[in-house]
C-alpha cells in the first residue's frame, strides 16, 4: 500500500479550461445585454479571438517573406491589387461582407491552378503582401467579423498555402 498522506484541507483538482462565450451572447445583433460575468467571458473570448486571428496574419506574413524570388512578381494590373483596391461586400459599409467576399474570391476552392495551388498568390506590395496589410488593418475587435468564420478563412489559406 502507498504511504501517501492525504492532505484533507487541500482544493480538489480542477482542470483549468478557457471559457467561451456563446455565440448568442457574441451576436451583435442580439439586443440582451450580457449580465457581469458574461460580459467577463465575452471580453476574454474576444481578446483570444483577436489573439488567434493575429497569430494567424503573422503566419501568413512569415509565408509571404518565404516566396522565392522567382515567383511571379504582382502589379498593379493583377487580381490581388484589383480585389484588396476595388472589390467591397455587398454592403459596402461592412468590413464583414467585404473580408468574406475578398477571402473568397483569391482563396475559395475555385482559385486553384492545375497543380492544385493558389492561383494568385504573388510576392510583392501588389501581392500577397498587400493581403496581409489589409488583414492587419482590421480593428478585430470591432469590425463585427464573425469570428470563426475569420478563423476558418484565415486558417485555412495558411493551411493551404503552406502544403
Amino acid at each position: 500500500m502507498s504511504s501517501r498522506k492525504i492532505d484533507s484541507n487541500a482544493a480538489p483538482h480542477r482542470s483549468q479550461r478557457t471559457k467561451q462565450a456563446s455565440l448568442r451572447l457574441m451576436d451583435p445583433q442580439n439586443g440582451e445585454t450580457p449580465s457581469a460575468p458574461h460580459q467577463q467571458i465575452v471580453g476574454e473570448t474576444i481578446a483570444n479571438s483577436v489573439s488567434l486571428i493575429t497569430d494567424l496574419i503573422n503566419k501568413m506574413d512569415a509565408l509571404t517573406q518565404q516566396l522565392p524570388k522567382s515567383m511571379y512578381k504582382a502589379t498593379d494590373q493583377d487580381k490581388i491589387y484589383h480585389v484588396g483596391n476595388k472589390v467591397h461586400g455587398m454592403d459596402k459599409n461592412s468590413a464583414s461582407s467585404t473580408f468574406i467576399r475578398r477571402m473568397d474570391i483569391l482563396f475559395g476552392h475555385d482559385c486553384r491552378d492545375d497543380d492544385g495551388h493558389f492561383q494568385y498568390i504573388s510576392r510583392g506590395e501588389h501581392g500577397m503582401s498587400l493581403v496581409v496589410q489589409y488583414l492587419r488593418s482590421i480593428d478585430w475587435k470591432s469590425a463585427g467579423i464573425p469570428f470563426t468564420v475569420a478563423a476558418v478563412k484565415t486558417c485555412w489559406v495558411c493551411e493551404q498555402w503552406s502544403t
